[in-house]
């Protein structure tokens, strides 16, 4: 089935797609993923199974040999020395069909991840918080000068 030309619904759908041994490797990332951040959210996006809290933790697909597993640039830069065995591109890594999943590195790259975004939505936070102090001082201010005329 040319999975290219499938909008797929939900991640159930995408694997469903797939030959018996693909969609067992597939299942078998999604429920690495789940064990470790129960609490994570999943969905499709870019026509790809997607899992994501406050932002996008990882993605991966697959394709005619491999699993591409997307974890972004700074997680492949942070990871490239246990990824060695992997051809790499800036964002992601393949695993070959024939080789066994490295659940130890999936799990520490999601955890790298999940702790990225976590950073990242608290720092969206702290800015927004500092954004509605300057819009609350300034409605204040211009109170001020208001009740001065």
């Amino acid at each position: 089935m040319d999975q290219s030309k499938i909008d797929f619904r939900n991640i159930d759908e995408y694997v469903a797609s797939f030959p018996a041994n693909v969609a067992d490797i597939l299942q078998k990332m999604r429920t690495l993923v789940h064990e470790t951040v129960p609490e994570i959210n999943e969905k499709i996006s870019w026509q790809m199974p997607t899992f994501y809290k406050s932002g996008i933790v990882i993605q991966f697909a697959a394709f005619q040999k491999h699993i591409g597993v997307f974890p972004g640039s700074e997680a492949i830069e942070v990871f490239k020395e246990r990824l060695t065995n992997y051809k790499s591109s800036k964002g992601g890594f393949q695993i070959p069909f024939d080789k066994p999943l490295p659940y130890e590195l999936l799990r520490s790259i999601v955890l790298y991840r999940l702790a990225e975004e976590e950073k990242l939505a608290l720092a969206k936070a702290k800015k927004l918080k500092e954004k509605e102090k300057e819009i609350k001082i300034s409605k204040e201010l211009t109170n001020c000068e208001d009740n001065e005329n």
